[in-house]
C-alpha cells in the first residue's frame, strides 16, 4: 500500500525545497514526485507520452486528464516507496476527479495529509524574481551561481517565472485552492495548514515530520 500525500501552495512558496528536505528526514521509504518536473523530463527526453504532453503544451491547451493520470501512475512506479509526497496534483477541480479514479482503481493508493503551504503574494513574488532552474539537470537553484545538485554554472529563470504569467498562475492557485482543498477532505485526505513567513523552514518540516507516522502506511 502507497500512501499519497499531496503538497499544495501557490507558485514560489517553496513547495520543492521544503519536500526535499521532508525526504531527507523522513527515511527511505518516502518519496517526492514533482508533476511539473516530471512532465519537463519527458518532453525533454522524447518519451511517447512527453510527445503527446508537448502537442498541447506547443497548442497552449491543457493537459488531458488521462495524460495527467499516466504521468503520476508512471511516477509513483518508478519510485516504488511506502509513502509519497506529490507536488503538482491535482492542482485544479477536475483533476481531483483523476485523484479520485486512482484511488477507488489503483488498490495500492490510500489517501494521506495534504500539506498546504502559504504566503502572502508580495513575498511569493519576491521568491518568483529569485528562482531559477538547472538547464542541464533540471533541479531547482534559488540564489546560487552553481547547481547544488550537478554543479553546472548554466542556470536561468524558468521561462513561465514572468510577472505576467505568475500573477495568472498566483490568481488561478487563489481560485482553484477554495474548491480543491474541501474535495480532498471528502475523499479522506486530512488538511495541515502552514504560513511559510510565520516560521523557519526547519520548524515547518519537524511538524510536518510529527503528522507522518499517523498516516504513511506500515506494511
Amino acid at each position: 500500500m502507497i500512501t499519497t500525500h499531496l503538497l499544495y501552495g501557490p507558485p514560489g512558496v517553496g513547495k520543492t525545497t521544503f519536500a526535499e528536505r521532508i525526504q531527507n528526514e523522513a527515511g527511505a521509504e518516502f518519496g517526492y514526485i514533482s508533476v511539473g518536473k516530471e512532465s519537463r523530463n519527458e518532453i525533454a527526453e522524447h518519451t511517447a507520452l512527453g510527445i503527446r504532453m508537448d502537442h498541447y503544451l506547443q497548442t497552449v491547451q491543457e493537459y488531458p486528464n488521462t495524460l495527467i493520470r499516466l504521468l503520476v501512475i508512471n511516477a509513483l512506479a518508478r519510485l516504488n516507496k511506502q509513502a509519497v509526497m506529490i507536488d503538482g496534483f491535482p492542482k485544479y477541480p477536475r483533476e481531483v476527479n483523476v485523484l479520485e479514479d486512482m484511488l477507488l482503481n489503483e488498490r495500492q493508493l490510500q489517501p494521506g495529509i495534504v500539506v498546504k503551504i502559504d504566503a502572502p503574494l508580495e513575498e511569493v513574488s519576491r521568491r518568483i524574481r529569485d528562482r531559477k532552474i538547472c538547464l542541464d539537470c533540471g533541479t531547482q537553484s534559488t540564489g546560487y551561481a552553481f547547481c547544488h545538485q550537478c554543479q553546472s554554472g548554466n542556470i536561468a529563470q524558468r521561462e513561465d517565472d514572468t510577472e505576467l504569467i505568475f500573477r495568472r498562475r498566483y490568481n488561478d492557485y487563489q481560485e482553484s485552492q477554495l474548491v480543491v482543498i474541501p474535495l480532498l477532505e471528502r475523499l479522506g485526505y486530512n488538511i495541515l495548514k502552514l504560513d511559510a513567513t510565520m516560521r523557519t523552514p526547519e520548524s515547518l518540516v519537524r511538524q510536518v515530520i510529527g503528522e507522518l507516522p499517523n498516516f504513511t502506511a506500515v506494511n
